[in-house]
């Protein structure tokens, strides 16, 4: 991973202990550790297009998002590129791979200019060895992974794409929603193409979708813009057979 050099060393521009304390990694460690573990990120910022991570590199800093959203692309044989995952401020990534040593499953874009608070591996190591809470909730986080990517395959092999698509909008604006008058608004929502790069459908597919949701009052649509107008019946079709 690149840092840019005029940031390197840098000691973070911005708090990153509120951002750490909502990772679940982090959430169960007192004040002094969290205080302890921020002094140890440095800032770096990328530009809109930058590579953050090229896929199959080695990862060796953890990085938080600060300002700004990157992409996860997973590259094809034939050399095409898809979105797989969006990461928006709060959200993080790194983690596994830094650990486990091993070559990046995906490349990191950035989508727009980026703050990013990072952690580097050897920083990482140090505060896990010196801190035996800290190793046990790592273990957790772990443990949780697992459960979480089975569900996922689970949603992947039974659910209908109106079905992984309304997740997908639940999610997105439970991490970075806009309330308004008119329901939560999902900032700088992914076009049709991303959409459905993310759920594993068609364009044309997830373009049909998201109209018939329109029609029956769950989104309001508009360029780069979706707003949930019923969250409730929205969570309630995920359910659905």
């Amino acid at each position: 991973m690149k840092v840019e050099p005029s940031m390197a060393g840098a000691p973070p521009s911005r708090p990153v202990g509120p951002l750490l304390e909502r990772i679940p990694l982090f959430a169960r460690l007192d004040a002094a550790q969290i205080a302890r573990l921020s002094r140890q990120f440095i800032t770096a910022r990328f530009r809109a297009g930058e590579r953050v991570i090229m896929q199959g590199d080695p990862v060796q800093r953890f990085i938080v998002v600060h300002r700004g959203e990157l992409s996860l692309l997973r590259s094809s044989a034939d050399g095409r590129e898809r979105i797989v995952a969006m990461l928006r401020p709060g959200m993080h990534f790194g983690l596994a791979e830094m650990i486990t040593g091993e070559g990046s499953a995906v490349a990191v874009r950035a989508e727009q200019e980026c703050i990013l608070g990072v952690l580097s591996q050897e920083a990482f190591r140090r505060e896990v060895l010196a801190d035996t809470k800290l190793s046990y909730a790592l273990m957790q986080t772990m443990a949780r992974s697992i459960f979480r990517l089975v569900r996922e395959l689970d949603h992947a092999t039974f659910e209908s794409v109106p079905q992984r698509l309304a997740r997908y909008l639940l999610a997105a604006a439970h991490h970075s929603g806009l309330r308004t008058d008119r329901g939560i608004q999902i900032l700088r929502a992914p076009t049709h193409q991303e959409l459905a790069n993310l759920v594993g459908a068609t364009r044309e597919t997830v373009t049909r979708a998201l109209g018939k949701m329109r029609d029956q009052g769950l989104l309001e649509l508009g360029y780069r813009r979706i707003t949930i107008l019923d969250h409730e019946r929205l969570a309630a079709s995920v359910s659905e057979e």
